[in-house]
């Protein structure tokens, strides 16, 4: 085997030619190296976007089902209203059914948690925090849900009672009215969080209404008698 050994340099100028070639070797390899680290960077993003997409796009159906059945809640809740200042006047008149809390389906971030260790970090600042406020809403749009499920649950079980202590009557008309601020302030977070979605190009995916229109039938059925 031929060994060739190095030759050394003539002057000067022989040394600036090699040390130019092997400088921009060098660079020529660094900027290949940033080139495909940037690609790779951009096709994480890329895949982080699209994921938030579409568990965004779920969540944003899964919020607007709760929003669309608001109104048959709100109109239960006058009912329930009226019926509580019976007994609280001492005339309890009668409910001709048991209260039915509005379904929810649960909200997801599992994609939120696992993203931002990679894909968001390579996202532009503004659009991080854009999907960052976007879960908060989430998170607390949950709270707000459980808060209100537990005191619907109260309710159907108040609803169901043949006789209410004074106790228990100061309790549900509580529970009542923190009920009217549970759906106001969901509703209303509700309409920015889908402002600021389809900002960032977040679109819910077509959905089945069946489910929800038989469970709205049940929410909507008035709880008193009709004469």
């Amino acid at each position: 085997m031929d060994i060739h050994k190095p030759k050394p340099w003539h002057g000067l100028r022989e040394f600036l030619k090699e040390y130019l070639i092997i400088f921009v070797g060098v660079l020529t390899a660094l900027a290949a190296e940033q080139m495909v680290e940037a690609a790779h960077h951009r096709a994480e993003a890329a895949e982080a976007r699209r994921s938030l997409g579409e568990e965004l796009g779920a969540d944003m159906n899964a919020l607007e089902d709760y929003v669309r059945q608001s109104p048959c809640a709100l109109a239960r809740l006058d009912e329930l209203a009226a019926w509580q200042r019976s007994w609280a006047d001492g005339k309890p008149t009668r409910l001709g059914s048991t209260a039915i809390s509005p379904t929810y389906v649960s909200l997801r971030t599992n994609v939120w948690r696992v993203a931002t260790a990679a894909g968001v970090a390579q996202m532009p600042f503004e659009e991080r925090i854009g999907y960052g406020s976007l879960y908060d809403t989430v998170v607390n749009e949950e709270l707000i849900r459980e808060d209100a499920r537990h005191r619907w649950e109260a309710v159907a079980q108040a609803s169901a009672a043949k006789a209410l202590t004074p106790e228990e009557v100061n309790r549900l008309g509580g529970d009542l009215a923190q009920l009217w601020q549970d759906y106001r302030l969901f509703n209303g977070n509700y309409a920015q969080f889908r402002a600021n979605a389809l900002r960032l190009g977040v679109r819910p995916p077509p959905i089945d209404e069946s489910d929800l229109r038989e469970h709205l039938e049940a929410v909507c059925r008035p709880l008193r008698p009709q004469h």
